[in-house]
């Protein structure tokens, strides 16, 4: 059975593995990780802990970008999973500044119940 602190949370979530394993693949301190997502060490330890970020959502997103990782990964531990795409078949580029016009097409046609 995994281990759980005095508050019931569960030592071995998707976060708290995620958390321990970015910290070692970086080589960096539990300090430097919280000023990268700009939250405190002691909401950083409960992540380790097993809690789960709610107002401070924010803050995972940001060490998520700084290091390169998925969110979802780092949530659930699977990546997303989208319906008509295949990861990494985007690409995101400034293009130009100033004023665009985006046109949507229906690729997928609608299910009919």
């Amino acid at each position: 059975m995994p281990r759980q602190d005095r508050n019931g949370r569960n030592h071995h979530t998707p976060l708290a593995k995620f958390l321990r394993r970015v910290l070692e693949d970086r080589r960096m301190s539990q300090k430097q990780m919280s000023e990268i997502a700009g939250v405190s060490e002691s909401v950083l330890s409960a992540w380790m802990m097993g809690a789960y970020p709610s107002e401070t959502v924010v803050g995972l997103k940001r060490l998520c970008d700084h290091t390169g990782e998925s969110l979802s990964i780092a949530l659930t531990g699977l990546p997303d999973k989208c319906l008509g795409s295949i990861e990494g078949s985007y690409l995101e580029e400034l293009v130009f500044d100033g004023i665009a016009r985006i046109k949507i097409e229906r690729l997928i046609p609608r299910r009919r119940t």
